[in-house]
């Protein structure tokens, strides 16, 4: 079948447009990553709200977009078939009941299905970027996106391991286990997505500007030396070793922003998606060396990657590929005038998290609620710009 007839605007199965269902599954996992705050914050008395937040938010929202950014832009890119059948189901499935295992305290066996969805996006990713036979065309950032899914079994297998057995490993491998599942596996990921789609938006061909790097050999080189810098940076911080550790891993992501992503200029005429995601970008190293230097508010950081980094750029992303995907052309909301407000309340969300855990841990309890509250004020914004023009694009989608 040739990619004409793969991708033509004729055929609405869901195969070929996984994003109109897994961008809004994703959205509606982002309000149970956030309720358990809020229904704590109002004396619902709930195990753990902490664990049950960042296990549905990584596990659950993160990967989720990731399916549906993956499923869609690599079969493009690469010319490729789009996922089976049994791959997108697998996808839809797997993260409402991983959502319901966290919030009954199931823990392992989350983490289990997890890693299965995991092994299942790794294989769809592999077989384009190395086995289809058109890894020197592709472009070398890809490398990253089987870093993260790397990342994911190595951090993932060592915590259900700790589960299983007793650890008698250092505190170090523990933190870097931890690191590579909460902080390498995504921002591998999202370094893999940028360097493949801002080159596109800002129309940069392959024979244009950049890059200097002669041969895609080369290139893979040069992003297995970003990657040393960010894993050795983890590794120093894991080892406390502050704030080396996060100036090194800061430093090889700016590395990738500027030498692969092509982020040294703001993109003007980009649209408002394509500059929040630029912005989120560039949040997540800045994160990185402000926990290097504040490694006594390290909370505040590591929202500050997620809420202000991964966050933004994947509704930034989700945005702009509901917009560029989908064959109906009317625009419901304008980004241009919600973007703001939805970044505005995401600075809101922070600002709480920072008074309640740097001040005092009193009213830490009562902070997460008013992040969490307003977080979910920002999920009704960027509903506002994504599910519409999805939910309209089910109309005669197939199987």
């Amino acid at each position: 079948m040739s990619e004409k007839q793969q991708l033509s605007p004729q055929d609405q199965s869901l195969r070929h447009h996984p994003y109109r269902i897994l961008i809004p599954l994703g959205w509606a996992l982002a309000w149970l990553a956030a309720m358990p705050h809020v229904l704590y914050g109002w004396g619902l008395r709930i195990v753990s709200p902490r664990e049950v937040h960042s296990l549905i938010f990584l596990q659950g929202v993160l990967l989720t977009f990731a399916a549906g950014f993956l499923f869609t832009l690599l079969p493009r890119q690469l010319h490729t078939s789009g996922p089976k059948r049994w791959q997108v189901a697998i996808a839809v499935m797997i993260p409402p009941i991983h959502a319901s295992m966290a919030w009954q305290g199931l823990i392992r066996s989350a983490n289990v299905i997890w890693l299965v969805e995991c092994l299942v996006l790794f294989g769809f990713c592999f077989s384009r970027i190395v086995l289809h036979g058109r890894a020197r065309s592709a472009p070398s950032a890809l490398i990253w996106i089987l870093i993260g899914f790397l990342c994911a079994f190595v951090g993932g297998g060592f915590e259900i391991y700790k589960s299983l057995f007793p650890v008698h490993t250092t505190g170090a491998w523990i933190k870097f286990s931890d690191m590579l599942v909460e902080q390498g596996m995504f921002l591998a990921i999202t370094m893999g997505v940028c360097g493949m789609i801002f080159p596109l938006t800002n129309q940069i061909s392959a024979n244009g500007e950049v890059p200097s790097i002669a041969t895609q050999g080369k290139r893979y080189l040069g992003h297995l030396a970003a990657a040393v810098m960010v894993f050795a940076g983890f590794w120093q911080d894991a080892n406390g070793n502050d704030p080396f550790g996060g100036y090194l891993a800061a430093g090889g992501v700016a590395c990738v922003w500027l030498c692969s992503a092509r982020l040294y200029q703001w993109p003007f005429q980009a649209g408002a998606a394509r500059q929040l995601a630029w912005l989120a970008a560039w949040c997540i190293p800045l994160s990185l060396v402000w926990m290097a230097r504040n490694p006594y508010l390290r909370g505040i950081g590591e929202h500050m990657f997620y809420l202000g980094g991964l966050l933004p750029f994947t509704l930034g992303l989700a945005i702009y590929i509901s917009r560029v995907h989908n064959p109906r052309p009317r625009s419901f909301v304008r980004p241009q005038v919600m973007l703001p407000i939805f970044g505005a309340l995401i600075l809101l969300s922070v600002n709480s998290l920072y008074q309640g855990h740097s001040w005092t841990a009193s009213n830490s309890h009562v902070d997460d609620a008013h992040s969490a509250a307003f977080l979910l004020a920002a999920l009704v914004i960027s509903g506002a710009l994504l599910l519409p023009r999805l939910l309209s694009a089910w109309r005669g989608m197939t199987w």
